[in-house]
């Protein structure tokens, strides 16, 4: 039980660190279409001003990688952010991203909605061999003692990769 939880959230970690790739990878490509291309109006988002007077493009290289990462991350997710595209190839990127994130993050709810079923399955099977093996031990009128050394063996044995079998 505990090595097949285990699997899956390993899983859910892996979906994650590759989202965050993947939003890596589109953050990259919004902030290059911006620093080399104008487009059809003569301004990108980079020429826009936030805060006080002050524009993406005069900010800090760290500041410019993460305002582009939260852009990516708002176009996978049902977010929300102040950056928009400012000509025809940003507007054609940032639709062709909300086309990819609207498929990517259903596949993702979903993805993750099975696993997490797939997780309450197991514990519900894990406790009905609990739920079998206690009213086994009571049917047979087996020592509290005895039925506590049982119980101690097969939840050992439930949390090893090596299944519980009929032969043990």
């Amino acid at each position: 039980y505990f090595s097949e939880v285990l699997h899956h959230v390993v899983n859910m970690m892996g979906l994650l660190m590759f989202i965050l790739w993947l939003n890596h990878i589109f953050g990259c490509a919004w902030f290059m279409i911006a620093a080399n291309t104008s487009g059809d109006t003569g301004f990108s988002w980079t020429g826009k001003t936030y805060g006080i007077e002050q524009t993406y493009k005069a900010s800090g290289g760290l500041f410019q990688y993460f305002t582009a990462f939260h852009w990516a991350l708002t176009q996978m997710t049902p977010g929300s952010m102040s950056v928009e595209p400012q000509n025809s190839v940003e507007r054609i990127f940032n639709i062709a991203c909300l086309i990819l994130g609207l498929a990517f993050f259903s596949s993702v709810i979903s993805s993750m909605t099975a696993t997490l079923t797939q997780i309450k399955m197991l514990r519900q099977e894990r406790e009905k061999v609990i739920l079998t093996l206690d009213k086994f031990l009571r049917r047979k009128a087996i020592s509290r003692e005895v039925a506590l050394n049982v119980r101690k063996q097969v939840f050992q044995r439930m949390t090893q990769r090596k299944p519980l079998e009929m032969v043990d």
